[in-house]
Formats: C-alpha cells, sequence, structure tokens
C-alpha cells in the first residue's frame, strides 16, 4: 500500500490499517437477531426512514462486519457497505448475502462535506 509520508506516522492511521484484525474473533455471530434488532432500532431511532424516497441509494463508512446492512437493507434500493478492513468485509460478505448490497474496501482518509 502506498501511504502519502504526511500519514506515514500517523498512529491513528496506523491503528486503522491493524484493527482489520478484530473482526475475525468479534463477528457478532453470538448476538441473537432480536438482540440486534433491539439495538439497531435505538441507533437509528432518528433517522427518518419514511422521508427517503422509493429505491434510495445507502452507504455504511465503516460497516465493520455489516451487522446493520441486515437491517438497512430492506429499506433502500441499494446499500454500499465500506470499510478499510477486508476482513471485516468477508465477514459481511458471508453474513449478508444480500443482492442489493455492495461491499467495497477503501481508505477514508478525509472525508468533505
Amino acid at each position: 500500500m502506498i501511504v502519502p509520508n504526511f500519514i506515514k506516522y500517523n498512529s491513528i492511521f496506523d491503528k486503522c490499517i491493524f484493527f482489520h484484525k478484530e473482526w475475525t474473533k468479534f463477528d457478532q455471530s453470538r448476538v441473537s437477531s432480536d438482540e440486534l434488532l433491539k439495538i439497531f432500532n435505538q441507533y437509528f431511532a432518528l433517522f427518518p426512514w419514511e422521508q427517503l424516497p422509493k429505491n434510495p441509494k445507502g452507504f455504511d463508512l465503516g460497516c465493520g462486519s455489516g451487522r446493520w446492512a441486515v437491517f438497512c437493507s430492506p429499506k433502500v434500493g441499494e446499500l454500499n457497505c465500506i470499510d478499510s478492513s477486508d476482513a471485516a468485509l468477508q465477514i459481511a460478505k458471508k453474513t449478508f448475502p444480500v443482492s442489493i448490497i455492495v461491499f467495497t474496501i477503501e481508505r477514508v482518509l478525509i472525508i468533505f462535506l
């Protein structure tokens, strides 16, 4: 991987690169779907799902193991799950093989809003 000079010594970036090993141990497989749905509903309580247009495109930046993908995907036309960890995305793909979910490995250093 080519990393710009100003990033090479950034410890936060280094932690992001090496965090992917955690997903093989903490893949959410031991959490019941009822418990995940309960947490999802709390986490997304403020999101205006009813205001979305028909078949919207959505994204989950830093999706990890994709635990929210299974609950978001029925609400959108396409869901882009983006993470810097290939290990996390492999778990997400295996766990949620839903056709409208697009999995992308990407390192996002700067987000312009």
